[in-house]
C-alpha cells in the first residue's frame, strides 16, 4: 500500500491479477513508499508506458527498474523528474527497435546518457556486438 505496508502475497498460480508489483532489492526497503510516487509521476510523465506498468523494482539510492508491456525491455530510471527521458525514450524507440533486436535493458538513470544493454546476439553479430553501449543524447535522425 501507500505506506509501504504489504497488501498480500503474490502468487502467480492464483491467476492474472491487475495490480501493479512493487518488488524491493535487499537493503532497500525503507525506499518502498517512494514507488507509489515515481509510479504516479510516470503516469503523468509517460501515459503508455505507466498503463502497461506490470512492476516497479525498488533497487536503493532514488533507482527503479520498470516493467511495462508498451516496452519490450525493462527501463532503469532515476527518482525525480522524468519527463525529458521519458520523452527521449519515446524518440528512440522505434530506432531501438530497429538496430536491437533485444534488449534485456535501457538505462535512463544518467543525465544526456542512454545505455543499453543487448541481449543475447544474433548469430551474425560479431562477439563485441553484445557489449553495454552508451550514447549521447541526439535525435535519431541525426544519426546514421
Amino acid at each position: 500500500d501507500t505506506a509501504g505496508g504489504g497488501i498480500a502475497p503474490y502468487d502467480p498460480a492464483d491467476g492474472a491479477a491487475d495490480l501493479l508489483l512493487i518488488s524491493v532489492a535487499a537493503g532497500a526497503e525503507r525506499e518502498l513508499p517512494h514507488a507509489f510516487a515515481f509510479a504516479g509521476e510516470l503516469a503523468v510523465s509517460a501515459p503508455a508506458i505507466s498503463a502497461g506498468l506490470s512492476e516497479i523494482a525498488v533497487l536503493g539510492d532514488g533507482d527503479f527498474q520498470v516493467f511495462s508491456a508498451a516496452l519490450p525491455f525493462p527501463v532503469l530510471l532515476r527518482r525525480g523528474p522524468l519527463a525529458e527521458r521519458m520523452a527521449l525514450l519515446a524518440e528512440w524507440l522505434p530506432e531501438l527497435r530497429r538496430r536491437y533486436p533485444k534488449l534485456d535493458a535501457v538505462d535512463l538513470r544518467f543525465p544526456r546518457r542512454m545505455i543499453l544493454v543487448p541481449g543475447e546476439a544474433p548469430p551474425s553479430a560479431a562477439p563485441d556486438d553484445r557489449k553495454v553501449r552508451s550514447a549521447r543524447w541526439q535525435s535519431p535522425s541525426s544519426t546514421s
